[in-house]
């Protein structure tokens, strides 16, 4: 029996935060309704931010700015990323995951396409700060399944580099490549199950992260009932090997009943949703500090969800971007 190198507690955890970061732009911009899904990074003295970005139906990009700190990232420049592929004629896009691939000393991008009812997708560059840079999308994988996936993420060991995502909303999954044949090569015929519960009505945004200093592995994976106004909430899992098996260790990660709100930001936020944790690296291995753990998320007050709200208004919600920090000793 694997045993947790954390500290038994009946409620361990509860998370700070000092408001708002990053926000939906105003006018006509192509992020003028809400903003979703960071990936963010460090280099070069900068904080580098992509994210999803809603303008309205139809309008579903990659945006990108960067900012030498937080505090200044919502006055950065806005940049949309030009993609287009001729499989996605919806040419929505959404879900980015960045990290520079060190045995190739490229950047890669991914995140996923609307069709196949959601594709993988990968794009490189060799210099992060030009949004003009990166190439047209290609898929990671071929769709080898009906079953819908969602919310793609990479992470690599010394062997293999893993592709992860949510199927049928419900388990996650991963496929995996010999890390010098990456981004080709995936063993799609073959898939592993990280996790399945019967509990989980709804999940996505499943992120593995190597835990700094620990011989193990963590996930987040976000959660939401389809009865009680869909409340969204994260768990954590811990495993020694990506490949598995994976334990829960944390059933309510990151919730609601978590959060210790400042009064000063008008009760932000009470929904925490798709969100990455800030990594100690910006490399393949897509490492985390599982102590001192900062987790910048999408957030909204519930009643934002306003008394008509159906699944269908979701990307409308006004979503913004702030960081959760908390202290887990071991």
């Amino acid at each position: 029996m694997h045993s947790s190198c954390f500290r038994q507690s009946k409620n361990p955890i509860s998370w700070t935060l000092n408001g708002p970061i990053f926000s939906a732009s105003n006018g006509n911009g192509f992020d003028n309704v809400s903003v979703k899904d960071p990936s963010i990074v460090y280099y070069n003295n900068k904080w580098h931010l992509f994210y999803t970005a809603f303008g309205g139906p139809d309008k579903l990009q990659i945006g990108y700015t960067n900012a030498l700190d937080f505090s200044t990232l919502n006055q950065g420049k806005r940049n949309m990323l030009v993609f287009s592929n001729v499989e996605n004629l919806a040419n929505k896009y959404a879900a980015p995951q960045v990290f520079y691939f060190e045995p190739q000393k490229k950047w890669y991008l991914v995140f996923q396409g609307y069709w196949n009812n959601v594709q993988p997708l990968y794009s490189t560059t060799d210099n992060i700060e030009d949004p003009t840079s990166w190439t047209q999308p290609k898929p990671l994988i071929p769709k080898f399944e009906e079953n819908p996936w969602v919310d793609f993420y990479v992470i690599c060991d010394q062997e293999f580099a893993y592709l992860s995502y949510s199927r049928d909303y419900k388990t996650v999954y991963a496929v995996r490549t010999k890390i010098e044949n990456f981004p080709s090569g995936f063993d799609y015929k073959n898939p592993i199950m990280l996790v399945e519960e019967a509990n989980i009505e709804f999940g996505e945004a499943a992120h593995i992260y190597k835990a700094k200093g620990m011989d193990e592995y963590h996930m987040i994976y976000e959660t939401s009932d389809l009865t009680n106004n869909r409340m969204r909430a994260y768990s954590l899992y811990y495993s020694k090997d990506i490949a598995g098996p994976w334990r829960i260790k944390y059933p309510d990660y990151a919730s609601k009943p978590l959060l210790v709100i400042d009064k000063e930001n008008g009760g932000w936020p009470e929904e925490v949703s798709h969100g990455e944790m800030i990594r100690t690296n910006y490399n393949q291995e897509i490492e985390y500090d599982p102590i001192n753990v900062k987790f910048l998320m999408q957030g909204i007050i519930s009643s934002e969800r306003g008394e008509d709200y159906t699944p269908d208004k979701y990307w409308s919600l006004p979503w913004k971007f702030g960081i959760l920090e908390t202290k887990i000793e071991h």
